[in-house]
């Protein structure tokens, strides 16, 4: 199991095994990334001396220093990790020990008396874990593929996450494309014990928070970054020339004496070019800067490899450059901060405006009956500024419903063909995921509670997807200030002005912290991590494409291949950008044919 997910921790592999004074039996183990206390002596599983409890897991606890210096007065500590204070908080407070740790982690904590075992996860759900439970045994790790590796058969594929996969791009954060095979979500737990287990049970809940001031909301976030600086071994961060990340890199220039960042920019004249504002900002906080150029041909030869990387259907091409990045910077670094987090917490992507938008085109009725039927005469593309303006006209009037709610789970399905257009027949529709969407809604809803949604959905099931494979895959660690639980949940009892009025976005970042950076940066359109896939689609990919699409498998079971072609057609031909689509067939396509051959170790 260990061998089959080695990239994620260079430093340590190691196993042990514990028997419970009730006839359980676990064995556990861990490829350790040493980033906290390097030497032998902390590498996990973790004992207590007395070798009756142990502690294993996946990320950091980042206020370890302080609680340690709580406790030190009672106990001796023998190393200096966050490992060895975890433990003794759930020795002493179990599950309750989780509300005192700050930090990104998914892990397991036994004691052989009680004969129970407990696995957990962070807030958020920045670090993942699966479980699969099977004749009696339970299993769990990291990644599927940790699991796959020592099963004596391959689960059925799960037909109602599959659709989910095909509407919103990813996995649910609840789902995984296996059939009984499942994650803890974000501030979960679970008990197995010998005789069961319990079902998943939050242990985190937001709670209320006093409105911070502009001095304590700027501290509370400096905190944020300092915590998340605390490093035994090279640390570095990942700077776009957006706003969030720019805001981390400018927090690190105060806190350190040097800061290294590192930036991705693309060849060709297809995509905007951030590197300016990289650059710019770089100057700004005097940092050692690195910029990666990245062209067609190694797109072409990192495609293949990261799709193949992915145990289930993941949809977000920016995982490529994700890559891309995280290997340089590992050449250099083990640790790495991003402004990842602070768009859902915020209110910085471009949907969040749609109501603002749609307000300006009248009523809906009249949307429904007058602008709706105007779509089939616009092109859309990402070539030119025009192009780019009728897409987004495109997506905001093709997501448009009478209600705030319906229209927000509309626009999370990406591109311009409707879910069902492109469905085979053995997969259901997308009913059940909207009504399970809707329902965390109330019936007067605003931006704050799509936002809220976004932290439960979006979050753990792309982005942080995205952030841990592709970091994981170049055995690089990433942390995310802006997901410090005491942002998030001073953010969510903001007031929507707050984040968003007219068109401004993130109006908050800007109004307290934007005195660390070049107004330039504030005041510059967002642009996402993207790669110029459709226009590749066109060009150097459209062999590969084409033969993986058409040639390869046989999925007519879950996608309508006459559809399929008329929108691959219709791409080419120009008159009309299906970037989207394309990409999640793709990608479905490839791992559809690893999943008939049963290679899920191609790393």
């Amino acid at each position: 199991m260990l061998q089959a997910i080695a990239y994620r921790g260079r430093d340590n592999l190691e196993t042990r095994q514990f028997r419970g004074q009730k006839g359980g039996h676990l064995t556990v183990g861990q490829v350790r990334l040493a980033i906290m206390d390097p030497r032998p002596e902390a590498n996990q599983p973790f004992c207590n001396l007395s070798g009756t409890a142990q502690l294993t897991f996946n990320g950091e606890f980042y206020n370890f220093q302080a609680l340690r210096s709580l406790w030190s007065d009672r106990f001796e500590f023998k190393t200096q990790s966050d490992t060895e204070v975890a433990l003794l908080l759930l020795e002493h407070l179990g599950v309750q020990a989780l509300d005192q740790l700050y930090g990104m982690f998914a892990g397991s904590f036994y004691e052989t008396q009680k004969d129970r075992l407990l696995l957990f996860l962070d807030r958020y759900g920045k670090k993942p874990l699966y479980f699969y439970q099977h004749q009696g045994l339970t299993y769990f790790a990291s990644e599927p593929k940790g699991i796959l590796a020592v099963l004596d058969h391959t689960p059925a594929i799960d037909v109602n996450a599959l659709s989910d996969y095909f509407y919103l791009g990813y996995l649910p954060p609840d789902r995984s494309i296996f059939q009984g095979m499942r994650r803890l979500t974000a501030g979960q737990y679970m008990e197995i014990s010998p005789q069961g287990s319990s079902e998943p049970k939050h242990w985190y809940r937001e709670s209320e928070v006093e409105t911070l001031s502009s001095e304590a909301f700027e501290a509370t976030f400096m905190d944020a970054v300092r915590l998340r600086m605390i490093s035994d071994v090279p640390l570095g961060a990942f700077l776009s020339g957006g706003v969030d990340s720019s805001l981390v890199v400018a927090a690190m220039a105060r806190l350190a004496p040097k800061v290294h960042t590192f930036s991705i920019r693309f060849a060709g004249p297809q995509v905007l070019d951030e590197s300016p504002f990289a650059r710019l900002v770089a100057q700004h906080c005097q940092t050692e800067h690195h910029e990666i150029v990245m062209d067609v041909d190694q797109v072409q030869a990192l495609i293949p490899e990261v799709l193949n990387h992915f145990d289930e259907p993941f949809g977000d091409s920016s995982a490529v450059p994700t890559f891309l990045v995280s290997r340089e910077a590992r050449k250099h670094f083990t640790v790495a901060l991003t402004g990842d987090g602070a768009d859902e917490i915020f209110g910085g992507y471009r949907k969040y405006l749609g109501e603002h938008y749609l307000r300006k085109l009248g009523p809906y009725s009249l949307r429904r009956w007058l602008w709706q039927p105007l779509l089939n005469f616009l092109p859309t593309g990402r070539t030119h500024p025009v192009l780019e303006n009728f897409r987004r006209v495109h997506r905001l009037l093709m997501g448009d419903a009478a209600g705030p709610a319906q229209r927000h789970i509309n626009w999370l399905h990406p591109g311009p063909i409707p879910f069902r257009d492109l469905k085979g027949p053995q997969l259901p529709d997308e009913t059940a995921l909207r009504e399970k969407l809707l329902s965390h809604f109330p019936s007067q809803p605003d931006l704050n509670d799509s936002l809220r949604l976004d932290q439960i959905l979006v979050l753990p099931g792309d982005m942080l997807v995205k952030l841990d494979r592709m970091s994981m895959k170049a055995s690089l660690e990433l942390r995310s200030p802006f997901l410090d639980h005491r942002l998030v949940r001073f953010a969510n009892q903001l007031p929507v002005e707050a984040k968003i009025r007219g068109t401004q976005r993130k109006r908050i970042l800007q109004e307290r912290l934007g005195h660390l950076l070049p107004p330039s940066i504030f005041n510059r359109p967002k642009s996402g991590f993207e790669m110029p896939i459709g226009a590749w689609l066109r060009g150097p990919l459209k062999k590969w494409a084409e033969h993986l699409l058409f040639h390869t498998v046989d999925s007519q079971a879950y996608v309508n291949p006459e559809a399929l072609k008329g929108v691959w057609a219709r791409h080419q031909s120009g008159k009309m950008d299906a970037t989207e689509p394309l990409w999640f067939q793709l990608v479905f396509a490839n791992w559809l044919d690893r999943y008939h051959r049963g290679d899920w170790f191609g790393h």
